[in-house]
């Protein structure tokens, strides 16, 4: 609301020169102070909280490149299509050797190579766009998981392993279930990249604000659990017998034994030991020969061979024996390496002597092979299959043990340390704010068992709430700053504040104090408690105790009306509630608006927080002038100036004043309060649009409490009072005694009306010839 009303001269010019006075000083302090706030905050927020990874700062980005890189790497839709990639790419093989034929390979070793060219570029992106990435773990990490995919791309794979011809198949045979074995162990790697959840951006919506030691603690968990199951995994298997293939002893050794017999230079294709060998070796074996080649026995001595020997119980089926092809590149075509096991017996021995055969060192320099091949498709698949809930089993591990190690770290140490960073910044940036936390189940356990970082954070609370009722809003920067920064420093310099002091005095404290004796603590706190509170309920803050006098502030011109006058009329309801407690009453003076210096005076011994300025004083002067003027409050013309005009209408001038020390003159106002009311000016609240409750700000203009405590204040008196005091002050004291008298009159005994009288009638109604409209008071 715009002020109209005209301001007196001397307050136009003490407003003017203290209007210049903010211009010319104020504002190099001003941005000298904003600059050393923000300095602290950031520094607090570099001390208390998690930095991002390098990778994550904006301003690492250097280049228009690594930002367009790091947009790309951040988006949520590439994290999923990444995610889904890699958990492809750790079931695909198992899949495809499990429940699909040799003729989908292609199809899979096209998706996989699809695949190795996505981490390709991911990898790419992430060496030129994340400071900090090369060589680090997840450097290592995603090299490991990006080639672990060569061996699933079988038109990349074969030609490395040359394992695609005929004369090292049986070599890649012996040794593929060894690789295969290793490279899954390797591929689950990638398990890894789906719980660095640290990396992602997802992360930050979950943990508001995470410390650096969180963080740490976490990332470093998931890396230890991670490398001891894969340890784990590359370890524990050669405790089994390693990881080469295993064999049947009986086929290898019982196959060695007919090679050696068709290599003689007799023909031993129709004996009856050859035929009852080799007929005990086909049957005993694993029945599913797929491919045979004996030295010395083709063409028909071969087809005779299967037809003439008997089996000990009985015939092998003729599907069985339809399994044998002919050649090795229709077993090629038919099978995959991985579904193939081979024995190959080499060297030349000499003939059968009835009872063992030795070897001739003549013909063993010549090139004798025999050759045959199993199919242990069957133990493929069981072996893919296994290898799938091998999978399975290995991440849960994976993200069970990690996130139950995070959780207990987190519910042990973390949340108490980051709930106490999280206090120590509230403080810093508000230290007068209420920084209350739910206590969950977890905090109230720890309690309970006297965990250390539990008292500790109860220690925490209890230490910043005495420093909030110790400092108070004078001390509030030294919180403040020393929360913020590395170094304790309580003697911060002052800064200059522009607010609204009011002094309030016990009246008859001494004879209280001499009544009571040790229990007047109890009475003061009681008193202290009614100020106190209604002095916050309107923004207001409480500075120190003098005595029987307590200093008040408020940043807000409107709440300080409010303020007084409810804690002026609490006791009348106290009173009423608890008859035996005395009438007590408080006279306040919350006085002055001006500027001032608030800083801690002390010593690095002791320190008090609280303000200095000419001004406080001024206050504390008002305060003694109630007893002067007999009113419960009394405001200086500084405050006038700042309150709305619709709280001036409450207010009624009393006199202006020449105090000794102060050039100024001041011109004093009183809030008339006739008619005291329980629960006057209590704070009123509504909901706002959020839902949530918030303080109305106080309508001196339309709140019918202001003008019911003022009920039986005759309107006539006040316009009487108001002229005499004005013809009082322009020197015409005969008019001025009239409109007082009948002031008077309407309101017999009012205080200020009677001083004003005493002070004219001293003089015999007539105004000194130097009169300025300014008299000096004793007593202030």
């Amino acid at each position: 609301m715009k002020n109209t009303r005209k301001i007196s001269p001397e307050l136009q010019s003490t407003t003017t020169h203290r209007a210049l006075h903010r211009d010319n000083s104020s504002n190099k302090f001003n941005t000298s102070r904003a600059l050393h706030r923000d300095n602290s905050i950031n520094n607090f927020t570099t001390m208390a909280t998690l930095r991002p990874p390098p990778f994550h700062r904006a301003g690492s980005m250097r280049t228009p490149t690594q930002r367009w890189g790091m947009a790309i790497l951040e988006r949520k839709s590439y994290a999923g299509l990444m995610s889904f990639i890699t958990l492809y790419c750790l079931f695909a093989d198992d899949f495809r050797a499990a429940f699909f034929s040799k003729s989908a390979d292609m199809g899979f070793y096209v998706v996989a190579f699809l695949c190795l060219v996505l981490f390709l570029v991911e990898f790419g992106i992430s060496c030129l766009c994340k400071p900090g990435y090369l060589l680090s773990f997840y450097f290592y990490l995603d090299v490991l998981a990006t080639f672990s995919l060569l061996p699933d791309i079988g038109f990349i794979w074969s030609p490395l392993t040359n394992a695609d011809t005929v004369s090292s198949v049986s070599k890649a045979g012996s040794t593929a279930g060894r690789i295969v074995r290793v490279v899954r162990v390797i591929r689950l790697i990638r398990v890894v990249k789906l719980i660095k959840w640290k990396h992602s951006k997802a992360e930050s919506d979950l943990v508001i604000v995470e410390s650096k030691t969180g963080g740490r603690m976490a990332e470093m968990t998931i890396r230890r659990v991670a490398l001891i199951v894969l340890f784990l995994c590359f370890v524990l298997p050669a405790f089994d017998g390693g990881y080469n293939e295993s064999f049947n002893l009986f086929e290898s050794r019982g196959f060695d034994l007919i090679h050696q017999m068709t290599t003689t230079p007799t023909d031993v294709s129709m004996s009856p030991i050859f035929l009852n060998t080799f007929g005990s070796w086909f049957y005993y074996t694993t029945n599913d020969i797929v491919y045979l080649s004996l030295h010395n026995i083709t063409g028909d001595k071969f087809g005779r061979l299967f037809t003439s020997f008997s089996f000990p119980r009985t015939d092998i089926s003729t599907a069985q024996m339809a399994k044998v092809l002919p050649s090795q590149a229709a077993v090629l075509d038919t099978y995959r390496i991985s579904e193939l096991r081979s024995i190959t017996s080499t060297g030349c021995f000499a003939a059968w002597n009835g009872s063992d055969i030795v070897a001739d060192p003549v013909l063993t320099s010549m090139s004798c092979q025999s050759v045959v091949w199993f199919d242990i498709s069957e133990m493929a698949r069981a072996t893919a299959i296994s290898g799938i809930y091998r999978t399975i089993f290995i991440l849960g591990i994976l993200v069970v043990s990690s996130i139950s190690f995070v959780h207990v770290a987190r519910v042990t140490v973390l949340d108490p340390i980051e709930r106490m960073m999280a206090t120590v910044k509230e403080l810093s940036e508000n230290p007068l704010g209420k920084h209350t936390h739910v206590e969950h189940e977890d905090q109230r356990l720890a309690k309970e068992k006297g965990v250390e970082t539990a008292v500790l954070e109860a220690t925490l609370e209890k230490i910043s709430g005495l420093m909030q009722v110790g400092f108070g809003a004078a001390g509030g920067d030294i919180i403040g700053k020393n929360m913020g920064a590395g170094d304790l420093d309580p003697m911060l310099p002052g800064k200059k504040i522009t607010s609204i002091y009011g002094f309030c005095d016990i009246r008859q404290f001494t004879d209280t104090t001499e009544c009571l004796q040790e229990e007047v603590m109890v009475y003061v706190n009681k008193l202290g408690h009614i100020m106190h509170s209604g002095t916050h309920h309107y923004y207001g803050m409480a500075n120190k105790n003098v005595g029987d006098a307590f200093l008040l502030s408020w940043k807000i011109c409107d709440g300080e009306l409010p303020g007084f006058a409810r804690f002026s009329d609490t006791p009348t309801e106290e009173d009423r509630k608890v008859h035996h407690l005395p009438a007590t009453r408080f006279e306040t003076s919350g006085s002055n608006a001006k500027l001032h210096l608030g800083r801690a005076i002390g010593s690095r011994f002791k320190i008090d927080a609280t303000y200095i300025s000419p001004h406080v004083e001024m206050a504390d002067r008002l305060e003694a002038g109630s007893k002067i003027f007999k009113t419960p409050v009394n405001i200086s013309h500084w405050l006038y100036a700042l309150l709305s005009p619709a709280a001036r209408k409450f207010l009624r001038k009393m006199d202006r004043i020449r105090i000794r020390g102060v050039d100024t003159p001041l011109t004093v106002y009183t809030f008339d309060v006739t008619n005291p009311k329980p629960g006057f000016a209590t704070p009123k609240f509504e909901l706002d649009k959020r839902g949530k409750e918030v303080q109305v700000p106080v309508d001196f203009e339309n709140d019918p409490e202001y003008k019911e405590i003022r009920e039986g204040l005759d309107p006539a008196f006040l316009e009487a009072a108001s002229n005499g005091v004005e013809l009082y002050l322009e020197g015409d004291w005969r008019g001025a005694k009239v409109a007082l008298t009948q002031a008077l009159e309407l309101r017999p005994g009012d205080g200020p009306v009677s001083h004003v009288m005493d002070y004219m009638k001293s003089f015999d109604f007539d105004s000194p010839k130097n009169w300025e409209g300014v008299r000096e008071l004793d007593g202030y």
